[in-house]
């Protein structure tokens, strides 16, 4: 026998213009949107589902739970001189319980906050310089849970034992501090509207990029399956200068179907990481996309996924995708 609820419950504050890469609605800019002056936006969505098992094959019995809250906030400045200043908070937050670890466990805690001024040429209304300051951390810590009594061994960024000890099944094996690790972006340099139609919108980011990474001594699962130890190795500070490129495109195919979709790459001239990686090897990437059907005036269904490598934290690809089913409510 199996059940199942979803019920996700929205509310919006928003005046001429949609910032949030998360929920499915026509994505625009301060200057296409055309309102002068201060656009502010807060869009705040929570969802809860539940299901159970019971002599399911190849599931274990019992209850799972999930729990989310996402925020996206923006401020939004544009004058007829050309001048416009994009400010962005996105805040999402999951928990789940299942019936293998019967407690509330963190899943997903991802804080964003971009900060973006563009001049638009008054005679090339689609070209023109940027600056951008980006910020991506963790609200709070960051722990693994295990089932079962765990041996965990915390190494150094040479890969030397620090320490040993064995925790608990369902007690937290502690990673990272609240807001760790912090990656702190800023960057300088040309923009360009290259498409600028309903189906598609492609803009294009292209300068030098500064970076740094703060791990406040956190620490990542670099496991080795072939020992019985869960081996965590510490996340090291670091800092980079480099050049960026960043391409967004974006659209409206049906009156009930958009996309957004992110790809930016930076490439480290110079850096004072301890590591052995060089060449390609140390470039960062992330990519973003989401697609999303609207089905109703007050209801979404969206699908997105990121997926990022950032080397001078983890060798491995990082991947978060969820499925939301988005009810929402316009107060304003």
């Amino acid at each position: 026998m199996l059940s199942g609820i979803i019920l996700v419950l929205g509310s919006d504050y928003a005046r001429a213009q949609e910032v949030s890469e998360y929920v499915a609605e026509k994505p625009e800019t301060p200057a296409e949107g055309k309102a002068l002056g201060w656009d502010p936006i807060l869009k705040m969505s929570s969802n809860i589902a539940f299901s159970h098992n019971r002599k399911v094959v190849g599931n274990p019995d019992g209850a799972n739970w999930n729990l989310g809250f996402l925020l996206n906030s923006g401020l939004c400045f544009l004058n007829e001189g050309g001048h416009s200043w994009e400010n962005a908070l996105k805040w999402q937050l999951n928990y789940t319980r299942t019936s293998v670890i019967d407690r509330l466990i963190k899943s997903l805690d991802a804080l964003e906050f971009t900060s973006t001024y563009f001049y638009h040429i008054p005679s090339i209304k689609w070209l023109g310089p940027f600056a951008s300051l980006v910020l991506n951390t963790s609200v709070f810590p960051g722990y693994d849970v295990r089932p079962e009594d765990t041996v965990v061994r915390r190494l150094d960024i040479a890969g030397k034992e620090v320490s040993i000890e064995t925790i608990a099944a369902e007690d937290d094996i502690e990673l990272t501090k609240a807001f760790a690790p912090t990656v702190f972006k800023q960057s300088v340099g040309v923009f360009a509207d290259a498409v600028n139609k309903k189906p598609i919108k492609v803009n294009i980011r292209a300068g030098a990029s500064a970076w740094e990474v703060f791990g406040q001594n956190g620490y990542i699962v670099a496991d080795d399956a072939a020992t019985p130890e869960l081996d965590l190795r510490v996340i090291q500070d670091s800092a980079m200068f480099g050049s960026g490129l960043i391409l967004t495109a974006s659209g409206e195919i049906k009156t009930n179907l958009i996309y957004n979709s992110k790809a930016e790459f930076m490439y480290p001239f110079m850096h004072n990481a301890e590591t052995d990686l060089s060449g390609i090897d140390i470039l960062n990437i992330e990519f973003d996309f989401l697609l999303g059907v609207k089905l109703a005036e007050w209801a979404s269904l969206d699908y997105t996924v990121k997926a990022y490598r950032l080397p001078f934290i983890s060798e491995d690809w990082q991947v978060h995708n969820g499925l939301l089913l988005s009810l929402t409510a316009n107060i304003i």
